[in-house]
């Protein structure tokens, strides 16, 4: 990562009026995914916000997916929900009201989820993201399936498969139809969290959908 962050320094030092926004925007990208494998996920951050207030390119799915990673990798799964949420909001879905968020979610997760109580709680008013999401004039991609799958793995890796699961939801009221890798994903988080009733209804749901599964 500090090869990759030379690089993209002496590009915007030597290089910034010579190259094109979408060559620079690799190279941010490029740092980030670097930063994340290294696990430097507060410096990803720093560069995904000078990325908004430069002149320069402004970050696209990959530069935020690759943030998402990296939150992901150090188990930060607040924080990756909180840069979701974000994406949402900037990029133009997850505008419903809180009351219609939480029924939406409820409605895909209460028909099968063996806690329906319990799972309103841990959604609460549709405020997944926390208090990481930031405010203000943002300049956000609106999610992809990566970005969901993401956040999910980050939930897995913090034993919060209620989140998890709810990304689903979340997912397909956002206009963004879940598909096999997030089945899995959620599946997982279930599994993980020794919850097999609600791992083995996703199973169904998924193999009603036509989704192929390993």
């Amino acid at each position: 990562w500090r090869v990759a962050l030379r690089l993209l320094e002496k590009v915007r030092a030597d290089g910034a009026d010579m190259v094109d926004d979408e060559s620079l925007r690799a190279c941010f990208n490029a740092a980030i995914a670097a930063l994340g494998r290294g696990g430097q996920w507060r410096r990803a951050m720093e560069l995904l916000r000078e990325m908004q207030a430069g002149d320069g390119p402004q970050p696209d799915a990959i530069t935020y997916n690759s943030v998402l990673g990296a939150l992901s990798s150090a188990g930060e799964w607040r924080r990756a929900l909180g840069l979701l949420q974000e994406m949402e909001r900037c990029g133009g879905v997850g505008r419903r009201s809180a009351e219609e968020h939480t029924t939406s979610n409820l409605d895909f997760i209460g028909s099968w989820s063996s806690d329906p109580d319990c799972v309103r709680d841990e959604i609460g008013n549709g405020r997944t993201g926390g208090p990481h999401s930031s405010g203000g004039s943002v300049v956000a991609p609106a999610p992809d399936a990566i970005s969901y799958v993401t956040a999910m793995t980050a939930c897995r890796q913090a034993g919060r498969w209620k989140q998890a699961v709810s990304l689903l939801g979340r997912m397909r009221r956002n206009g963004v139809p879940p598909n096999a890798h997030a089945f899995s994903a959620a599946i997982s988080a279930c599994a993980s969290a020794g919850e097999w009733v609600s791992a083995i209804s996703l199973l169904e749901m998924m193999e009603a959908a036509g989704l192929p599964h390993s």
